[in-house]
């Protein structure tokens, strides 16, 4: 973890690496997700690793594996820091779904009684 310097970036690598998700450590360090994601994306460039299972092989002090190009591992880990963040938000798809139509019920009903 040598390469990482800031607190932030320690606390938040390792709470990745143990499984949280963005959300969770957002909430527990008072940031936003996508401040965490920024977050990992440089953790992830810093250490030169692609998957959570290398992160933690990182921080536990092993090398990652050497890359065919430092450019791969960035769009690797950039895609997969995409990829759980969309996961995430697609989970509040059907919680939006079900309060816009009852939003949209309301209004139609306050629209029939106020003239």
């Amino acid at each position: 973890m040598s390469r990482i310097k800031s607190p932030r970036e320690k606390e938040i690598a390792a709470a990745y690496a143990r499984g949280e998700n963005y959300q969770r450590i957002a909430t527990s360090l008072h940031i936003a997700p996508s401040t965490v994601r920024t977050h990992l994306a440089t953790i992830y460039r810093k250490l030169g690793v692609s998957s959570k299972i290398e992160l933690l092989k990182a921080l536990e002090g092993e090398h990652p594996q050497s890359k065919n190009s430092e450019e791969q591992a960035m769009l690797i880990s950039e895609l997969a820091l995409s990829l759980e963040e969309a996961m995430y938000r697609r989970s509040f798809l059907p919680f939006l779904v079900m309060h816009s139509n009852y939003a949209m019920r309301n209004l139609e009903y306050c629209s029939r009684i106020v003239p």
